[in-house]
């Protein structure tokens, strides 16, 4: 197959490794391989980690796989091989790759196992005969060897990804490579992440604003659960490792518990001090990558720095006192003079440190007096007339001493070398504030004698700089993991404080397939209502349930419009995700049972980059869900059919569930709220084991008629369903007009009464409703008619009758005419 590449802007995400304003755009370049025994093999490298991530083989894995893999590592750029079945080539291209990633099939000797291993040995990781490489604890295979290879070509031929190219010997460094397992992660895709608001929604963009200075525009970022937590981070680092720690949540139990332990020990009354103290100590850390890079790169100031708090040898080591560190730390304050340098906006070396730095900076610093004495010299040798124009002899860097004369418009360069001496060659420099500036044999001999000394006091101090930034690039692994150290300390610490402000408790994970939650919150919604209402949720198996009466894994929520049973399937869906991160949960009390996929069908997120409609976007949503399902999952399912033909949407409703019920063990935990009431008439459907059936309560106010005042929400669940959206009350609760809210509640009567109401619809005429004006008219003047029933002789009414209705259509007749 020929290479072909498909490249598409990448709007995807922003790292949050700030420095100030500083932000780094996230490059991750994922390459998969499938041989014919099914084999599939995967790598990536991330490029704000810098490390190279392998998988384990997985034998005789499914194309579904390679949706984990997208999951897992959120890709920029997707490298396929040309062997690849097609089958799997068709799978990358529709399913894996969306508009957001590019896709590349390149070359089969691309991800050649000989090739890759020359390729790991040039970057400087050894592998020895057993595929082996020293520097990773994992058995490379065929299929991981040879992505890896792929990702290494990648990174060499790829201008962008080589723009920060290493100073050691290899092309672009990689710092490590490490094994990954998708079994110790819960798979959430990005669709996932963005319906429950794990991460803010993409900002409005700005270049569409006129009239408006970019900087004058307010901040358009929506509430998440990032968002949250970031804002109790110190470090860049820390934004960093809180974005891949929310990407990835654990299915481990051990680093779930861990990580809990480690936030009820900083949340511990005992430790408050401690707590504090690493606040503040975290506040002056920076990233120590970014720092690194530079004096990769020779470069001794940030970017963007105007002061010597910004620049690299002010951030290179951290205040963290590590005994690999030391060593750094007191070179660093045995040469670099912070205070003076902070002084000079500029680094300064230490007296002492380089005699020859010494003398030159004491033949400087000595220039005042020296050219006070030079100056005096001069005055005595020229004339007199031209002595007391001498002003001052002065020192430039970079072009030496000259002699500083009152500028004068009736004295010229050659009155001075006519009448000083004609064998001293006076040479006009420039002029500046009113003098005039000569350069003379004397200030000649005087740049051949001293040279250039603040040029040379300056390379003197480059060189000093460059063997120190040789001796701290050494050390550069234990910076760099004392960096990353720093950001994982800052992430449970940001949890910590997360819990202790939001009262979030101490869930207790287990291996039992149950989620029980006891007074959950949503983490996001109680922070802006005025009082949040808690609610309880149970899903558990038929083996989990024991005595109890209703066990259920699946739990259908019913309720009108504006109840809150959206807001109840995204509580319970970021319980289970925050506790899968090790986090406290906003619950009074919380087993949850170890998950490995959230799987969700809430929002319909529609782009004109899709082509499709919101309809098929729910189903394909769906479709994932029902693929990728396991016993061990949690899926969310919300309004799912509304947006088809009522009959078709619940149709497809009952017989999503009748698929669940079928499923018995192998249901997973789910989560269902829907407005199609009319299946839960269905004979025998709920009743059998495994599901639930819940509704969120609504009062009515008899005390006034349909209008927006007649239904008070309580956002509590209780048992039972509701029968009534209450879709027209809600309408007039948010400003409908009433009079469109009373004629939408008089066409649902007629619907309720199975009436047609095209009838009610329809629209006549003129002409049809002038006859019809008429023949009102003549009903109306015929009823009025009074018939003389004082005759008695037959048939005298029915003449009467017949006289009046003749007058009356006579009268009609006229009329018209």
């Amino acid at each position: 197959m020929e290479n072909s590449q498909r490249n598409i802007q990448d709007p995807r995400q922003l790292a949050t490794q700030r420095n100030g304003s500083q932000e780094s755009v996230t490059e991750v370049l994922m390459a998969i391989d499938s041989r014919d025994n099914n084999v599939m093999g995967c790598a990536f490298f991330d490029d704000s980690s810098e490390i190279l991530h392998v998988s384990e083989d997985i034998p005789r894995s499914d194309l579904e796989l390679l949706d984990h893999f997208a999951i897992f590592a959120q890709p920029t750029s997707v490298l396929v091989s040309s062997r690849a079945p097609r089958q799997v080539l068709e799978y990358v291209e529709r399913y894996v790759c969306s508009e957001k990633r590019s896709i590349q099939v390149v070359a089969s000797v691309n991800f050649s196992v000989t090739s890759a291993r020359d390729k790991l040995s040039s970057w400087g990781f050894e592998i020895s005969s057993n595929s082996r490489p020293t520097d990773i604890d994992v058995w490379l295979q065929n299929d991981q060897i040879g992505c890896v290879g792929a990702v290494l070509s990648e990174l060499r031929r790829n201008p962008y990804l080589m723009d920060r190219v290493s100073a050691r010997t290899r092309d672009r460094n990689i710092r490590s490579i490490k094994a990954f397992s998708l079994a110790t992660y819960v798979l959430c895709s990005p669709q996932t992440l963005q319906s429950l608001q794990v991460f803010p929604a993409e900002p409005h963009s700005h270049c569409q604003s006129w009239g408006m200075k970019r900087a004058a525009q307010p901040e358009m970022e929506s509430i998440s659960l990032y968002s949250l937590l970031q804002s109790l981070t110190q470090t860049p680092q820390g934004r960093a490792k809180l974005r891949a720690t929310l990407r990835n949540p654990f299915s481990n139990i051990r680093i779930i518990e861990s990580r809990q332990q480690a936030i009820s020990l900083l949340l511990d009354h005992q430790n408050t001090g401690i707590l504090q103290g690493m606040v503040k100590i975290l506040r002056k850390i920076r990233n120590a990558k970014i720092y690194v890079d530079l004096l990769r790169k020779g470069v001794d100031r940030s970017s963007g720095g105007e002061t010597f708090a910004g620049s690299v040898w002010a951030n290179a080591v951290s205040k963290i006192q590590q005994r690999s560190l030391t060593s750094i730390g007191e070179t660093m304050n045995r040469i670099i003079d912070f205070k003076q340098a902070e002084y000079d906006v500029r680094p300064a070396i230490m007296v002492g440190i380089d005699p020859e730095l010494d003398r030159l900076r004491r033949d400087y610093d000595g220039l005042s007096s020296f050219l006070e004495k030079i100056a005096q010299s001069i005055i005595h040798q020229v004339p007199e007339w031209a002595a007391k124009h001498v002003k001052s002899c002065i020192f430039l860097p970079q072009v030496g001493f000259l002699i500083a004369m009152e500028r004068n418009d009736d004295t010229e360069l050659s009155s001075f070398q006519a009448t000083i001496d004609k064998h001293d060659i006076w040479e006009q420099f420039f002029i500046a504030d009113g003098a005039v500036h000569y350069k003379n044999n004397r200030m000649r001999h005087l740049d051949e004698q001293f040279g250039d000394i603040y040029c040379d006091i300056a390379d003197r101090e480059v060189e000093i700089l460059h063997h120190l930034a040789t001796h701290i690039l050494h050390h550069d692994e234990a910076l760099l993991e004392a960096s990353d150290t720093c950001g994982d300390v800052n992430v449970v610490l940001a949890l910590a404080l997360a819990a202790d402000k939001y009262r979030w408790k101490a869930p207790r994970m287990t291996i039992r397939n149950v989620i029980q939650i006891e007074n959950g919150r949503h983490p996001l919604q109680e922070l802006t209502v005025p009082s949040f209402i808690p609610n309880d949720c149970n899903l558990y198996g038929e083996q989990e349930s024991g005595h109890n009466a209703a066990p259920g894994k699946c739990h259908i929520i019913t309720g009108p419009n504006q109840s809150g049973k959206s807001v109840y399937l995204k509580q319970v869906a970021l319980i289970v995700y925050l506790a899968h991160i090790g986090s406290f949960v906003p619950a009074d009390t919380a087993t949850i049972g170890v998950t490995d996929q959230i799987l969700t069908r809430i929002t319909t997120i529609e782009s004109s980059n899709e082509h499709e409609s919101a309809f098929a976007i729910d189903l394909k949503q769906l479709l994932h869900a029902i693929t990728h399902m396991t016993p061990r999952s949690l899926l969310i399912i919300d309004e799912f059919g509304k947006g088809t033909n009522p009959d078709d949407g619940t149709g497809l409703l009952v017989s999503l569930l009748e698929q669940l019920r079928s499923m018995g063990e192998g249901t997973p935990r789910c989560l269902l709220a829907t407005h199609l009431y009319e299946i839960f008439d269905a004979t025998g459907l709920f009743s059998a084991r495994g599901f639930q059936l819940s509704r969120m309560d609504v009062i009515r106010n008899n005390q006034f008629e349909e209008t927006a005042h007649s239904i008070v929400y309580l956002f509590k669940l209780c048992g039972g369903y509701s029968a009534d959206s209450l879709g027209g009350y809600c309408a007039a609760l948010n400003g409908v007009p009433c009079q469109v809210v009373d004629r939408a509640h008089l066409l649902v009567q007629l619907l309720i009464q199975n009436e047609d109401i095209s009838i009610s619809c329809t629209r006549l005429s003129a002409n049809e409703e002038e006859m019809l004006q008429l023949a009102e008219e003549v009903a109306r003047r015929f009823v009025e008619e009074v018939f003389d029933e004082s005759t008695n002789r037959p048939g005298s009414k029915v003449q009467h009758a017949r006289s009046s209705l003749q007058k009356i259509f006579a009268t009609t007749i006229n009329r018209l005419r």
